[in-house]
């Protein structure tokens, strides 16, 4: 789940979102907006099996490195959210100067054990992943990678579990029916 609101700055879906994470029978990471180590562990607390940082992780290291020391790496995954192999932060909105590679290597210095790489030029595009930059990231790094945007089909998903990556994020492809939760291995 992502609040894009509060993503972008905007406001919050928070009440929307904290319904489906207290509803849902399945594992649910909520990312969007937190900014602060509260935020983290409040989303925890609500029942979020992990919490996703994307800005806080590029602007403030030292409240990254708190959220890790304090909820563990194993609830807390990193956006890799990128343009052009550059990170982008709130909300895919500002161009940072920090080439992906590096932002990987970073962020594995941190402690960080997972990501989540979104080329945001491919989501909601049905192109296809970047296979690309998902295989240098691969190669540079010893984190679990989850991979979004583009994703089509099946063929798609185990393109990308062929070149180590453990998780997916699709939606369009669900949405229009390229892609069916049955063909999926969802851990059932």
């Amino acid at each position: 789940m992502v609040d894009l609101d509060a993503a972008l700055g905007d406001g919050s879906s928070r009440t929307a979102v904290e319904s489906i994470v207290r509803k849902a029978k399945i594992p649910v990471q909520v990312g969007g907006g937190i900014r602060r180590s509260d935020d983290a562990r409040r989303w925890l607390s609500l029942g979020a099996d992990r919490v996703v940082l994307g800005t806080l992780a590029y602007e403030n290291p030292s409240e990254l490195h708190k959220i890790i020391k304090t909820l563990g790496p194993e609830r807390t995954v990193v956006a890799i959210d990128y343009r052009n192999e550059m990170i982008v932060t709130h909300g895919w909105t500002k161009k940072r100067n920090l080439r992906v590679i590096k932002a990987v290597n970073n962020l594995q210095a941190a402690g960080i054990e997972t990501v989540l790489a979104t080329a945001t030029e491919f989501d909601g595009m049905a192109k296809g992943p970047d296979l690309s930059t998902l295989r240098s990231m691969r190669s540079s790094t010893m984190m679990h990678i989850l991979a979004s945007g583009g994703i089509r089909t099946i063929n798609d998903v185990h393109e990308l579990q062929e070149i180590g990556v453990e998780g997916v994020v699709a939606g369009r492809a669900l949405y229009e029916g390229s892609l069916h939760p049955s063909e999926l291995n969802l851990g059932t």
